[in-house]
């Protein structure tokens, strides 16, 4: 079990680094292609390498999870991105309130000097 552990890692560890390697080259080939898309995130390359080290690790019932846990990096990015999204959407809100607000006031000043200076 030890030895087939050890193996596992070592083959995703291999997997990675000609992920990797494959960048480099002008075609780059399908794990190039993967690799600079994953690139543009930066939870992209973990969230990937996990995904590919459960799947593996499920399908050679080394793991016993349910496969709910195995997909959760496919879920916990899209949470992680849902949540960044749901707060940029608010920080737009909040801003556009602000500007709104000022608007008033110079607005407000606006009417107050010309009626009364």
């Amino acid at each position: 079990m030890k030895n087939k552990i050890h193996d596992f890692f070592l083959f995703i560890s291999n997997t990675i680094y000609e992920l990797q390697t494959t960048v480099d080259e002008p075609n780059g080939g399908f794990g190039g292609f993967i690799w600079r898309r994953l690139e543009r995130f930066g939870e992209g390359r973990i969230l990937f390498t996990l995904l590919v080290t459960f799947i593996i690790l499920k399908l050679a019932n080394i793991i016993n999870w349910s496969w709910w846990w195995v997909m959760s990096p496919l879920w916990i990015g899209l949470a992680v991105q849902i949540s960044w999204l749901i707060i940029w959407i608010i920080q737009w809100i909040m801003i556009r309130l602000f500007f709104h607000m000022l608007a008033k006031i110079e607005r407000l000043n606006n009417w107050i000097e010309s009626r009364f200076f």
